[in-house]
This record gives structure tokens, sequence and C-alpha cells, in this order.
């Protein structure tokens, strides 16, 4: 899991607020296809927001705490209704979103 400072995440917020859902999670919650699925996604396009169903609402505490153990590094910047932001940055280099890692 990447660790974001509050201006980080800010930033990425700010990011995601045009974007639109690409994976919803529904009633079955997160299956290992929507884990599989979710993974690919966020490789390729590195900050995506998650549309949470109003059936699998109930389980958003072990949905979140699921995304948070995956091995695969991705992290929930925030949760606004019903919605998900989670991001997963490439290497430094490869990133679209660049990070200040400093308190500048």
């Amino acid at each position: 899991m990447y660790r974001l400072t509050p201006k980080n995440r800010q930033h990425l917020k700010r990011q995601a607020h045009q974007l639109k859902p690409v994976l919803i999670i529904g009633k079955e919650g997160l299956t290992p296809s929507f884990l599989k699925e979710l993974v690919l996604t966020i490789d390729n396009i590195e900050l995506i927001k998650c549309k949470v169903s109003i059936f699998a609402w109930k389980n958003i505490n072990l949905i979140e705490r699921t995304i948070k153990e995956l091995p695969d590094g991705i992290t929930i910047v925030d949760r606004i209704g019903h919605t998900l932001i989670l991001f997963k940055p490439k290497s430094e280099d490869e990133t679209k979103y660049s990070l200040k890692t400093s308190n500048s």
C-alpha cells in the first residue's frame, strides 16, 4: 500500500473528481473475478472510481479492509457517498500523477 500525505490525497481527489466509476461492486461483493478485474484495471489506469451498490454497502468496512489487504498495493484515497477512489501508482517515472514526497 502506498502511503499518501494529506496533500497527495487532496491532489488525487482533485484529479479523480472528473472521473466516472469504471467498476461496480454488486450484491455479490468482492468476488474473485471482481478482484482480478480490479487489479487489471488499476494496473493500467492508476486512479479509478469504484461504485458500491446499495446491496453491497452493508459490508463496506469489509470491502475496504479486503482492498487494503490485497498484495497489489492498492490505496483507498477517499470514500465519497457510495464511491471509492482507488490509487496504485506505477513506478515514479511512469506515473501520470506526480506526487510530492517532501513537505513543500
